[in-house]
């Protein structure tokens, strides 16, 4: 303030006044930070509670179908290349689907064809058919790395400012322990064990069921396609209403 008077040519402007400004625009005591969010808040307000905890399923589910078809797909090369070569353009297909069919529709479609790939693999190797295996593998990841690509796009628009680093950190754990789940499953399977076939179903029918929940859940979810950022339990709420109410007219 003192360089730009003396340039402008006015009076001079004490170095009091200079600090009488500084000190009026520095935030006051008690009103400097909103306070910290916490589990508490997430768990007093019912609509909240419900978000993040279907949100943590999708999160967990991720992982659990991401990391499991990948780790199954290992010793197939083929599969393995082009899971790495599909990724980014699914990653760009995603983009654009979110924009087209909306949040709901696409974490719900790349959920389900994740799912029903792992459903299908214990079918097919049954039958023998290697090349139609790496195939549904290929797919099932593929469309999995999508969900997650989508799953971070909602779940930032979903959360209010106040609690997303909170429900973040939230759904991050419950990814790392979907992560975890999948190299157990694959322990299970038994060529020599008697009912062996069941066993070395286990893992796909959980991930497919897994998939299919995960995905039923996002229809409990608003749409965030076009609308404004929320900083609220206010907007949250109001996103609610406006969400459900056009759905049921």
């Amino acid at each position: 303030l003192l360089t730009i008077s003396r340039l402008n040519g006015g009076n001079t402007v004490s170095r009091n006044a200079v600090r009488l400004v500084a000190m009026s625009s520095a935030p006051k005591l008690g009103h400097a930070r909103p306070a910290p969010s916490s589990m508490r808040d997430i768990w007093h307000d019912r609509a909240l509670l419900r978000i993040v905890a279907i949100l943590c399923l999708q999160w967990l589910a991720f992982s659990a179908l991401f990391f499991g078809l990948s780790l199954e797909g290992a010793h197939e090369p083929r599969a393995v290349v082009l899971m790495c070569l599909l990724q980014i353009p699914a990653v760009g297909l995603s983009g654009v689907a979110l924009e087209a069919l909306g949040r709901v529709l696409t974490l719900v479609a790349v959920l389900w064809v994740s799912a029903a790939a792992c459903i299908a693999m214990p079918f097919v190797n049954a039958t023998g058919q290697g090349g139609l295996h790496g195939a549904l593998l290929t797919i099932g990841a593929v469309a999995t790395s999508s969900a997650f690509s989508v799953g971070y796009v909602f779940t930032t628009e979903l959360l209010p400012t106040f609690i997303r680093p909170l429900g973040l950190t939230l759904c991050s754990q419950c990814s790392r322990l979907g992560g975890l789940l999948s190299p157990l499953l694959l322990l299970l399977p038994c060529n020599k064990c008697v009912g062996s076939r069941f066993l070395n179903a286990i893992p796909f029918l959980f991930w497919g069921v897994l998939g299919f929940v995960a995905g039923a859940t996002a229809l409990l979810l608003p749409e965030t396609r076009s609308e404004p950022t929320l900083d609220s339990l206010g907007d949250l709420h109001a996103l609610m209403h406006r969400h459900f109410s056009r759905s049921n007219i």
